[in-house]
């Protein structure tokens, strides 16, 4: 009799547990908005599944598949539900871009807020721009602490995965799952980043973004006189870039790391997330000439012009005022 109520107990409770599984799931509706909470942050992939492969270096880590990660303030529209608990949403931080993707529906339970209030399309706000003085506190921060490369990162911190995606590390451990560090930036990502989500995580939307100062063809080699124009008219946040080609087609650099698109200038010289081996780096004023060169030589291999783009209303004002436009 003992045996039967035990079972009958263990019946019940987990015939509640699914039921209470089954009514969270039921809470995430296609339509509904949600934005990311305080203090965390949620991953973006650009493919519907839960295993991934990923390749870690001395200073960072490379899954192809992470393509963004939402950090607060983000609005996040459910667009599908899949099998699996994975989610289809488009998410935006204001008015300007839209990014879609991938996210399972746990980290919408734990790190999202239901916000039936918002209207998605209508979504106007503009994100809050930090000054070209927070800017460059936000870049000195993230270089004391030495954050990590992370291919599609765009968060200074980790962010907790905890087991609902399965990562295999190509290389040497090809048939291991091991935990993967989604932690760090790419190129795009760390500028995403300090500017509190309103520069794209794009190179390519970065490159038509706000004023171009500098469209440098490659068809010929860069003049002296140039660089020296280049260098001199450069201010904080100012940006240059060039549009790298798809992954499996980049040129290698030293220590079998492929090429940065994107500088952010800063203090006098550059800072940029480099990639798995080096991490994100700062290239002193001595040498900003050198690391512009390179860049340039990176863009004429690429196939692309090199742009060099002012994007901070603070410096835009400046401009325009002083009569260089």
């Amino acid at each position: 009799m003992k045996r039967v109520i035990c079972f009958a107990f263990a019946v019940v409770c987990a015939m509640w547990s699914l039921g209470r599984a089954s009514a969270q799931a039921q809470q995430i509706r296609v339509g509904d908005v949600y934005v990311i909470n305080e203090n965390v942050a949620v991953p973006l992939f650009t493919e519907p599944r839960i295993e991934f492969e990923y390749e870690a270096g001395s200073r960072g880590s490379d899954c192809h598949e992470l393509k963004s990660v939402l950090f607060p303030g983000f609005y996040v529209r459910i667009r599908e539900i899949l099998d699996g608990g994975i989610l289809r949403v488009d998410c935006r931080v204001d008015n300007a871009y839209v990014l879609v993707g991938y996210v399972h529906e746990k980290l919408v339970e734990r790190n999202m807020s239901l916000r039936s209030d918002v209207n998605f399309d209508g979504i106007g706000e503009r994100v809050k721009i930090p000054s070209v003085a927070e800017i460059g506190s936000r870049m000195q921060e993230i270089l004391c602490k030495k954050v990590p490369y992370c291919r599609g990162g765009s968060f200074p911190k980790e962010v907790k995965l905890d087991g609902l995606y399965r990562f295999r590390r190509i290389g040497n451990n090809a048939m291991k799952y091991m935990k993967f560090a989604c932690y760090g930036f790419d190129a795009a990502g760390l500028l995403h980043y300090v500017s509190n989500g309103y520069l794209p995580h794009s190179i390519r939307d970065l490159a038509d973004f706000e004023m171009k100062l500098f469209v440098i063809s490659t068809a010929k080699p860069i003049q002296t006189r140039i660089v020296d124009e280049i260098i001199n008219s450069l201010m904080d946040t100012d940006i240059v870039l060039f549009i790298p080609q798809k992954h499996e087609n980049r040129r290698h650099i030293s220590g079998n790391e492929w090429e940065s698109g994107v500088l952010m200038f800063h203090r006098f010289g550059f800072v940029e997330s480099r990639g798995r081996y080096s991490g994100i780096v700062r290239t002193n004023s001595m040498d900003a000439e050198a690391r512009l060169i390179q860049m340039f030589n990176a863009a004429r291999n690429a196939g692309s012009d090199l742009y060099v783009i002012r994007w901070h209303p603070e410096l835009l004002r400046a401009t325009y005022d002083s009569g260089n436009r």
